[in-house]
This record gives C-alpha cells, structure tokens and sequence, in this order.
C-alpha cells in the first residue's frame, strides 16, 4: 500500500464475484454499526464490527461478522475503517483483527479519555500482528478500488482530538454516477459544519447518524437531510429496548423527503448492489 499526505492509495489482489458491480452490506449487528464493501474487480473494506471485544457476553465480530465473511469466502480484508472507539463500534473489531490477513487499519487517530480497554487492546493487537495503521481525516481520500472513491469529510484534521461522536469518521462512498454517505454517529453540530459541501452532499443512500436516534438541532438535522436526499436511507440499530429503536423525530425527516427506510432491526442484513448507474436494495 502506498500512503500520500492527503490521498491513500490501496491496492489489492483479492477477487470478487463480479468485475463490474460494488456491493455494499449493512450488517445486523443490533445496535451497532458494522458495513462491508466490496468493490469492483478487487478489495474489500470492513467498516466498524458491532459491539464485543473483552469478555464481552455477546461478541458481534465473532458471531455475526466472522461467519459472514467465511460464508462469502473472505479470509482477507484490505483494510478495516473504525469510526470511532465507542464499544458499538469497535468492539467487534477485535475478534476480526485477530482472526483476519487485515491490509491496514483506518482510523481518526483519537484517544479515548475513558474506558481505554478497548483502544488499548486494539493498538496492542495492531502492534503484535504489524499491520499498518493510517489516520485520516476532512480531504483525505482513500483509492485505488476499481474505479470507486472514498472522500472523508469528518473530523476535522487536529494534532489532537478526543474520541468522541462528533469526531468520528463521517465519508462519501462514489462509484461512477452512485454515491452513499456514510454519517457514523456524527451529531447536528458536525451536519451544520458539513453543510459548507454543498451539493456534494446530495447521494443515492445515506447511513443514518447515530443508529436513527436523537441527533441534536431539528432545523439543522432537516437541512442536512434534505441537502443529501437519500433515495434510501439505512438505520443501524437492533435490540428490544425502546433506547435501541430510531427515533419517530428521525424517520418523520427522512418520510418527509419521501427517502425509502431501511432498518437492520427489521431487515437483518441489508446488500445495496450497483453498477454504478442503476442500484437494488436487497434485505434478508
């Protein structure tokens, strides 16, 4: 792999099933994120892995993103995005870390100021396995995907940043005509900031912030939204409680861009497959 200061090159000799389509899976995780893409003629990126990691009771990354990626006979990983430290994020992560040929790991360069179990075993598995990590953030890009393009928007290049949702990783996937924007748990403070991009906001999906749940300022959240009009917009979230559910306030925004809702809690997995012009929507 070959790092440039504001573009980052990836290279790959996986293989995918078709040389001409990108594929990109919302994974049901319950309230969590964990996203895989795989791209045209080679590579694929896992994005987050679900809650789990140290004695967790119930590991996402071990129960549910390992035996998918063995069921699509994937043994490798180009890279691995986290988003952000928080435990719904990375706590997945671990099993695959250790499990998994991972190229590199993409991160926001963050350090968590509480509960730093987590972060410290993810560096301490990084550093014992050598796999190269890269911090991003706003005008990097990440290429060298069969014609697809990765634009990180957020956060905001400092030398030091605490984690946070509003410094997690928010960035533009583009594949010839198709686009999805994938929000992490970014709040309505970051969407004001994200406004300044325009009609580079407008895409075909969005990954919904923060699992469909309260985001902050209404007005601010509803011009974002109506900035990016999503023709489909995907909720991560899962679990019994109400706390896991998304918000009525979230989905009254998105019903009222007529944007297609698509949640894990009711779909399990859920695969968007392009060509770059036309997409499908499959949920199981």
């Amino acid at each position: 792999p070959l790092l440039l200061i504001a573009n980052i090159v990836v290279w790959s000799d996986d293989l995918t099933p078709d040389k001409k389509l990108l594929r990109v899976t919302f994974l049901d995780v319950g309230k969590g994120d964990s996203f895989l893409v795989q791209f045209p003629n080679s590579g694929a990126i896992l994005v987050d892995g679900g809650s789990g990691g140290i004695n967790a009771s119930a590991d996402m990354g071990k129960n549910v993103v390992a035996p998918y990626l063995w069921n699509n006979g994937m043994k490798k990983l180009d890279a691995i995005i986290i988003t952000h430290f928080h435990e719904d994020h990375l706590g997945g992560l671990l099993y695959i870390l250790n499990n998994f040929d991972v190229g590199c790991v993409i991160d926001n360069g963050a350090v968590p100021t509480e509960d730093r179990m987590l972060y410290d075993e993810y560096k301490n598995i990084i550093r014992r396995k050598s796999i190269r990590r890269i911090v991003v953030g706003a005008g990097d890009e990440v290429t060298g995907f069969g014609g697809a393009k990765i634009f990180v928007m957020n956060p905001d290049k400092e030398e030091d940043i605490v984690d946070s949702n509003d410094n997690s990783i928010a960035f533009k996937l583009e594949y010839k005509d198709f686009s999805i924007l994938f929000c992490a748990d970014i709040s309505s403070k970051v969407m004001g900031r994200l406004m300044s991009y325009g009609e580079f906001l407008k895409s075909d999906v969005v990954k919904i912030p923060h699992h469909g749940g309260f985001v902050g300022e209404e007005n601010a959240a509803k011009e974002f939204f109506e900035a990016a009009a999503p023709k489909v917009s995907v909720i991560s979230t899962g679990g019994k409680y109400r706390f896991f559910a998304a918000s009525k306030r979230t989905r009254g925004l998105l019903d009222s861009l007529q944007s297609n809702i698509y949640e894990t809690k009711k779909s399990g997995a859920i695969r968007i497959i392009t060509n770059g012009s036309k997409f499908k929507v499959k949920g199981t």
